[in-house]
C-alpha cells in the first residue's frame, strides 16, 4: 500500500513512472487504472494517480506498459528445467530466473523427498 495525502517536494529525488498502467486496490477489488504515474522516493511509493512529475524527478516512461507488484511464489519446484528435487545445489540459479516473469519472493518447495535430497537443499543455503 502507498501512503496517501503525502507529495513529494522539489528538494526529495524521486522516480516517477509514468504513462502506465497500475493496479490498485479498490473497495470492488483489483483496478487496471489507465494513464497513471507513480512517485517513489527512498524505496516507498509515496504518490499514484494522475500528476505532472517535477524537473527534479527521475522519471521512467512505461510505453503503456502494466505497473504492478512482485509476485509471491509459495510453492515452486524448479524453473526452466532446474528441479530442485534432482538438483537442489542449484537453488540460487533457478531463483535467478524468477524475476523474468515477476516473481520477487519464492519458497523454493520439495515434494515429498528422501532425507538426503533435504539435506542437500539446506546446506545450499550455508
Amino acid at each position: 500500500m502507498y501512503r496517501t495525502g503525502v507529495t513529494a517536494t522539489t528538494t526529495q529525488r524521486s522516480t516517477v513512472f509514468t504513462n502506465g498502467s497500475v493496479y490498485q486496490h479498490t473497495e470492488d477489488g483489483p483496478l487496471l487504472a489507465d494513464r497513471y504515474s507513480v512517485r517513489v522516493s527512498s524505496g516507498t511509493i509515496i504518490q499514484v494517480g494522475s500528476f505532472d512529475p517535477t524537473p527534479s524527478d527521475d522519471i521512467i516512461d512505461l510505453h503503456g506498459r502494466v505497473l504492478a507488484p512482485g509476485f509471491i511464489d509459495v510453492q515452486c519446484n524448479g524453473a526452466m528445467g532446474i528441479d530442485l528435487l534432482s538438483e537442489p545445489e542449484r537453488l540460487w540459479e533457478f531463483a535467478s530466473v524468477l524475476p523474468r516473469w515477476g516473481v520477487t519472493t519464492v519458497l523454493p518447495t520439495l515434494i515429498t523427498s528422501p532425507p538426503e535430497t533435504r539435506r542437500r537443499l539446506s546446506d545450499t543455503f550455508r
